[in-house]
């Protein structure tokens, strides 16, 4: 069986391609589920446990990146800047 909740100590990659990998296996079983009622319920649980989490992750960072923009912490700097001329 698939554990619902990755471990704690992934880091962002991680948990985003555990979260993906959660949703597929899910959308699998329940495609290979061949009628059986009991397959296609796990099926759609690990569907939902893949979304939650992915808009869980998505949640969160954007609520950090919104107080460092606000509070002025904001560290990110594109590695690459281009330089458009005006009309």
């Amino acid at each position: 069986d698939i554990k619902v909740f990755p471990p704690e100590n992934m880091g962002e990659k991680q948990r985003r391609r555990w979260q993906r990998q959660a949703f597929f296996y899910g959308l699998a079983r329940f495609i290979l589920a061949a009628g059986d009622p009991k397959k296609i319920v796990e099926g759609k649980n690990a569907m939902i446990y893949g979304i939650i989490a992915l808009f869980v992750l998505v949640s969160i960072v954007g609520i950090i990146s919104f107080f460092q923009r606000s509070l002025g912490t904001d560290t990110y700097t594109p590695a690459v800047q281009i330089y458009l001329p005006r009309v």
